[in-house]
């Protein structure tokens, strides 16, 4: 599919491309089904981490249960495991299928044109930047905000260490030189 659009004569595209409008691309009934069924899967996370199906969980309480899981993830390794596949699938949608998406429609009609859903193309990058499981992202920041912050210390001693290993070498390595 992508080889073909990328080949044809761009006028030849064109010309199908206003027949298949309202039925391919992102924008697409296909495509909204997908996201919608796609959020649908944060729902087992969420009761498995406290709120029974058909109940509501707080974000906050949701993240902060986030956070204990990412913080402990040997406390419930299949759970853990479930919420990284939940962010994999975030990457594939947002970063494989919508930036693809867009690359291939800006090589196809040009940055500035109108796709096969009448949006702009440019419509498709902004897509990019929506996160799927935003609760995630948030977990993962507050986490790592913590770490940081108890970490301080540790800053950049990885590569201290590292330099003076490297300048160590260097030492020796003069010091052969000066005594051959």
């Amino acid at each position: 599919y992508i080889k073909i659009l990328t080949s044809m004569v761009l006028r030849d595209y064109l010309m199908v491309k206003v027949e298949l409008e309202g039925i391919s691309g992102a924008g697409s009934a296909s495509v909204k089904d997908l996201m919608k069924k796609t959020r649908l899967l944060m729902a087992p996370l969420r009761a498995a981490l406290g709120a029974p199906l058909g109940t509501e969980m707080s974000e906050n309480d949701l993240r902060d249960s986030i956070v204990k899981l990412y913080r402990n993830p040997d406390a419930n390794p299949a759970l853990y495991n479930y919420a990284k596949s939940l962010e994999v699938i975030d990457t594939a949608v947002t970063g494989g299928f919508f930036y693809s998406h867009y690359c291939l429609a800006v090589s196809v009609i040009g940055s500035s044109s109108k796709g096969t859903m009448n949006l702009d193309v440019r419509t498709l990058k902004q897509m990019c930047d929506k996160i799927l499981f935003p609760v995630l992202d948030e977990a993962k920041t507050q986490l790592g905000n913590e770490m940081d912050e108890a970490l301080v210390e540790n800053k950049g001693r990885m590569v201290k260490e590292i330099d003076e290993i490297v300048e160590r070498k260097i030492q020796d390595t003069d010091a052969k030189k000066e005594f051959n």
